[in-house]
């Protein structure tokens, strides 16, 4: 019985002087789990903003080629350049 005790003790003890360091270790898991989730998260959406920028940039310079639309500014054709990159249709409503 006062073995039992004395374990338990122990125990309590050991429990109570290293909380901390298993309060921090475990934070650190779980911060680099959530780090890494969110890194996992990002790729696609950082690809999806990069295929988005390369149409706008392409689009935008193949209307400044046009010699209809010579007439308007750069930041016209930008505006035109998102619109069609939206997927906007570029023929005009016939109702």
């Amino acid at each position: 019985m006062i073995k039992d005790y004395i374990k338990f003790k122990n125990l309590i003890l050991f429990v109570r002087d290293n909380w901390r360091e298993a309060f921090w270790t475990s934070s650190v898991a779980v911060a680099v789990i959530s780090l890494a989730l969110i890194a996992a998260r990002l790729g696609p959406i950082s690809g999806q903003a990069n295929g988005w920028n390369r149409c706008v940039k392409t689009t935008s310079g193949f209307l400044k080629t046009l010699p209809e639309l010579g007439s308007i500014d750069s930041d016209g054709l930008e505006a035109m350049s998102v619109a069609l990159c939206n997927g906007s249709n570029t023929s005009k409503d016939e109702s």
